[in-house]
């Protein structure tokens, strides 16, 4: 029984509005969008076009993918470009902690600048209906041009 709710949740597009709460950054037609974001190393990345981090709807099971260019800036000035890869699986619809209803999200995301280091997360996330983002945990890594981790967090 449990398999049949399984596939038939795999076959439905579930519409991911309810979950983001009141996202400004949500488009109707493309979803969840961002146009800028904080780098950790405390700069601005702007992206050449806005990345749909969250499509309109998605299905149990499907994965969406987007990657843009982006110029990261500190205090105004341009201090690198670079490639920014996301990733996001749609892995359940389920009840998650005190919240009954909530899309469970695997979200991995790579920043590439020229220089060969990198940056990522790797995190399983839970929005909420009505409510959005309730719960992230996953790591956040930094790897140095061989490709070797140079460093490493826990996002809980």
């Amino acid at each position: 029984m449990i398999a049949a709710v399984a596939l038939a949740l795999a076959l439905v597009d579930i519409s991911v509005a309810p979950y983001v709460g009141e996202a400004r950054n949500f488009d109707p037609e493309a979803g969840l969008l961002i146009r800028e974001s904080a780098s950790p190393d405390g700069g601005i990345l702007r992206y050449e076009r806005p990345v749909v981090l969250l499509p309109v709807t998605m299905a149990v099971g499907e994965t969406h993918t987007s990657q843009r260019r982006f110029v990261l800036r500190v205090d105004g000035e341009k201090r690198e470009v670079g490639a920014h890869y996301f990733e996001a699986e749609l892995l359940a619809v389920e009840a998650f902690e005190d919240y009954e209803d909530c899309l469970k999200i695997r979200r991995y995301m790579l920043r590439m600048d020229y220089s060969g280091t990198e940056y990522g997360e790797n995190v399983i996330e839970w929005y909420a209906r009505g409510l959005g983002l309730v719960k992230a945990e996953g790591e956040r890594f930094w790897r140095d041009a061989e490709g070797n981790k140079t460093r490493t967090e826990r996002i809980e």
